[in-house]
């Protein structure tokens, strides 16, 4: 059955059975940004800072709902502890940005020969700037040429920007159930057609395929099989899939600007009697740190202690101490990026907020033999977690 790809026909079928039904949320106006831009205010002023540069990326569009690329010309935004918004660019894209600004926008324009750095600065100093913020995302080319123009003090605004983004508020979080929803639902509609003697890179290709069809954008596969996936961020090859083969599949796209990040791994066709223990076992133990970590969501407390309670779990199993089979971190933030602060390592003491979003997956990785990971994204709410979405429930089937 292997080939390069898949018959067109077959995956056409299988595409076309895929169930679309169902409303999308909607997506961020303008009045969440200025509901943004006024919580960026009063973080600042907590920071005892003026401003906040951003350039093209999460931010810009978390704060402005600014869409552009990164160029080597100065393209950012400043928003000020006033609200104000200042975007500075070439004059020649006036006329386009002047469509897309947000409303009461100034635009600082400069010419090819000016590099817009001093321009930039007249500005901030007419505005008082003397604390600007940076954001993490911001290339150190921008701001090597920016400190020299600008007469104050140039600081991270990393931690001001983790505060700003990682709390959700309730369009968010609808957008973000609803992500990792239908990346659910391509997951569980694409495995039900995954058989003995297809590829990792078919599979992969469906998943991708299904994603759009359901309304993602930017989507991504990772399909591993057997000692392959015991590399955690392995690389999705031509390997052919056979009968009781433990497979992996971690895949997500993004809805409206917002990601979603899920992992299966289950076995594909009749079990193997030689395999199929070590495999339920190893998938009963990652269920059960997964479940530990769960329990430890809750508001307050530091988000290293995510990821001691589920590696506890995994060495009380026999799998070794620290980082021998469970190699990575419990988990990372997720949103407008798809990693993003804080993130659920055991030297994290960052304390959990309500409304924090992470993904929660502990695995087990074997050299040689096989790796398995069970992922789902977590909202910590006032009384705990809650996951979205069904979570896998055995080794058999992804959900």
């Amino acid at each position: 059955m292997s080939s390069a790809t898949l018959d067109p026909a077959r995956a056409e079928a299988i595409l076309a059975a895929l169930d679309t039904s169902g409303d999308l949320p909607a997506a961020p106006g303008a009045a969440d940004h200025e509901r943004r831009r006024a919580r960026l205010t009063t973080l600042l002023e907590e920071a005892g800072a003026d401003a906040l540069f951003v350039e093209p990326g999460a931010t810009a569009r978390y704060l402005a709902g600014l869409e552009w690329r990164p160029s080597e010309r100065l393209f950012g935004a400043v928003v000020t502890r006033g609200g104000e918004v200042l975007v500075v660019a070439p004059s020649f894209e006036r006329d386009v940005l002047e469509r897309v600004l947000p409303s009461g926008a100034a635009l600082v324009l400069w010419d090819e020969h000016e590099y817009g750095y001093a321009e930039l600065a007249i500005e901030l100093a007419a505005r008082e700037v003397g604390t600007l913020l940076v954001d993490p995302g911001v290339r150190t080319l921008l701001t090597d040429r920016l400190a020299p123009a600008f007469d104050g003090d140039l600081r991270s605004g990393a931690d001001v920007v983790r505060r700003l983004r990682a709390v959700k508020d309730a369009g968010e979080l609808a957008i973000m159930d609803a992500a990792q929803g239908l990346t659910k639902r391509a997951i569980g509609h694409v495995a039900a057609h995954v058989e003995p003697g297809m590829t990792c890179a078919q599979v992969a290709a469906l998943m991708h395929a299904a994603q759009r069809k359901l309304g993602l954008e930017n989507t991504w596969d990772l399909t591993l099989v057997g000692p392959d996936a015991a590399d955690p961020h392995g690389h999705t090859n031509e390997t052919e899939i056979a009968a009781g083969d433990l497979l992996l599949c971690d895949t997500g796209g993004t809805l409206l600007g917002y990601h979603s990040d899920c992992t299966r791994t289950w076995v594909v066709g009749e079990p193997k009697a030689s395999t199929i223990g070590d495999y339920r076992r190893a998938w009963d133990t990652v269920f059960a740190a997964q479940d530990a970590a769960l329990a430890a969501f809750r508001a307050g407390q530091p988000c290293g202690g995510v990821d001691r309670a589920a590696r506890a779990v995994i060495e009380k199993a026999g799998y070794g101490d620290g980082y021998t089979a469970f190699s990575h971190r419990l988990g990372h933030g997720i949103g407008t990026e798809i990693h993003e602060p804080p993130y659920c390592d055991g030297g994290s003491d960052v304390p959990l907020e309500v409304g924090m979003c992470f993904s929660n997956e502990p695995g087990i990785y074997l050299a040689g033999k096989f790796g398995l990971r069970i992922e789902d994204i977590v909202q910590v709410t006032a009384d705990g977690a809650r996951t979205f979405g069904p979570r896998q429930r055995s080794v058999e089937a992804p959900f």
